[in-house]
């Protein structure tokens, strides 16, 4: 049963310094200690464990200090070498059509060399392995089936489980894709302050960590040129940290799995990330699970 008021004013002023190693410049503060030991089980050992700083009610904290929100870090530029056919989507260029000047009578449609209408079928984007490895063409109804599966993806934030401060406009990440800058850094600042949540039992940093690695995840478009940034995220992800604490597959994991898996067929065909299967492990068995779902 969480403390009372009553009990939390009552408890003893337990001092924490923070911040020496982020910006030369620590920060003391005091608190009561009924209300801090009762956040998580590390906490509630450093308080009442009867080690040096319970006994002190004081801890140092030289690189760490989290405030309920962090800043997003800026997108770097991407360096990218000139090749002719794999270029950045850009808009379609418009249809170019000759009109026969032959007087001749002929048939009523007048455009030359325009193909015959083709049926209809699902874009490229929409394809999926078909038998032995091969890629085919889905059907309307496991095309509808797997746009239905992005929009849950992209349409549900995931939770947090405590309040933002929200005091700068850095913290929250960018809606707009900018395919001149490379996401690497920013996949793996956000899965690495998982880890780091995880290591130290902060239940609300690794949701907010998901949370906004899930917003980054939606606003990136995925092509060809910038897998390797999804590449950097699975490495992180499937480091011995990212395994999480707990029994069963980390959060983490289980996101980047999750969006791997509606991308499975623009991944697949790219020579980094056939090697990254290749060198097996629990990422292979995972990957495939939910490639498979």
């Amino acid at each position: 049963m969480p403390a009372s008021f009553e009990e939390i004013l009552k408890s003893r002023i337990f001092k924490f310094t923070v911040g020496q190693n982020v910006d030369g410049k620590p920060t003391t503060f005091s608190v009561h200690e009924e209300a801090i030991a009762a956040l998580s089980q590390p906490l509630h050992a450093l308080m009442r464990s009867g080690l040096s700083e319970s006994e002190s009610g004081h801890a140092i904290w030289e690189d760490f200090a989290y405030t309920g929100d962090y800043s997003v870090p800026a997108l770097a530029m991407r360096v990218i070498p000139a090749v002719e056919d794999d270029v950045i989507p850009g808009p379609e260029p418009e249809p170019e059509f000759t009109i026969a000047l032959d007087s001749e009578p002929g048939p009523s449609n007048q455009f030359e060399d325009c193909p015959p209408a083709a049926e209809e079928t699902v874009p490229e984007p929409m394809s999926d392995w078909g038998s032995f490895g091969s890629v085919r063409k889905m059907t309307k109804k496991e095309a509808k089936k797997k746009v239905k599966v992005l929009d849950v993806f992209s349409t549900t934030p995931l939770p947090l489980l405590s309040a933002r401060n929200m005091y700068e406009d850095t913290c929250e990440p960018s809606s707009a894709f900018k395919p001149w800058c490379t996401y690497s850094s920013s996949f793996t600042s956000h899965a690495s302050l998982w880890i780091l949540g995880d290591y130290r039992h902060i239940e609300s940093l690794k949701a907010l960590a998901l949370h906004k690695l899930h917003k980054t995840l939606c606003a990136f478009e995925l092509y060809s040129q910038n897998v390797e940034d999804v590449i950097d995220l699975v490495r992180c992800a499937y480091s011995d940290e990212g395994a999480g604490l707990g029994e069963g597959m980390s959060g983490l994991r289980r996101l980047v799995c999750q969006y791997l898996a509606m991308n499975k067929t623009l991944l697949c065909q790219d020579d980094g990330f056939m090697d990254l299967l290749g060198e097996g492990g629990q990422f292979v068995k995972d990957f495939f699970k939910y490639s498979t779902a």
